[in-house]
């Protein structure tokens, strides 16, 4: 997956969650600036940011990984 790629699933997963940048940045503990470069796919964070982000912010982990949640198909 691209930046790019995660970036709009994890602005599509805060949005269902009805979180604002600013909120979502608050409850992790990074400045907003942070939050954006990663939703504009400028920066990728490394893999335990990111299960903190769908911990913390009670994200859809289907939203953010839909390739890990398909149904295999026989």
């Amino acid at each position: 997956m691209s930046p790019i790629e995660f970036g709009q699933r994890l602005g599509d997963a805060r949005h269902k969650a009805g979180l604002t940048q600013q909120a979502a940045a608050k409850l992790l503990g990074i400045p907003q600036p942070r939050l954006s470069e990663y939703e504009r796919g400028h920066v990728m964070p490394p893999m335990p940011r990111i299960m903190e982000m769908i911990e913390r912010l009670n994200l859809d982990p289907r939203i953010v990984f839909p390739e890990f949640f398909q149904r295999k198909r026989r």
